[in-house]
């Protein structure tokens, strides 16, 4: 777990020098502003494909196809 946890800070400090940032900051759009964003766009879409799967059962059903 220690060696991932190296390589990870490792990465991220090579992310920030590659983009002139500091490791903090790109902590920061990581953590608090990428991944929130993802979670989200995960959730919406969930819900969007789980009420479409909703429909078309509900059509299936009632159209005696089942």
């Amino acid at each position: 777990m220690n060696e991932l946890f190296k390589t990870c800070v490792i990465l991220l400090e090579q992310l920030a020098a590659l983009t002139n940032t500091t490791y903090e900051e790109i902590n920061i759009y990581i953590f608090v502003i990428a991944m929130p964003l993802m979670l989200i766009l995960l959730i919406i879409s969930n819900f969007i494909l789980t009420l479409k799967l909703w429909k078309r059962n509900k059509a299936t059903v009632s159209n005696g196809k089942l």
